[in-house]
């Protein structure tokens, strides 16, 4: 079991306030704007992935009415399903 006292301190004042990241300079941005975009263009499974988002696309368009699914909870077996409404 989790021991509460165990648990770091963490004051009032930081709980209420979001996490910051760390200030990041122009220069350091820049270059991961870089390697993201490399890591992009070289990895084969972004090709796939956007192929696949591209034949969702497709598929919606096509559907002359929106399908979603039955999220209704289905109707037990027993003796209480007689207090099921109908």
């Amino acid at each position: 079991s989790l021991n509460p006292f165990s648990l770091p301190f963490v004051s009032a004042k930081r709980a209420q306030s979001p996490r910051l990241r760390r200030p990041m300079s122009e220069e350091q941005r820049q270059k991961l704007s870089e390697a993201q975009k490399a890591y992009v263009a070289s990895d084969p499974r972004w090709l796939e992935h956007r192929q696949k988002l591209a034949a969702a696309q497709i598929v919606r368009r096509m559907t002359l009415t929106p399908v979603k699914p039955d999220k209704r909870a289905k109707r037990g077996k027993g003796f209480w399903r007689s207090f099921d409404p109908a």
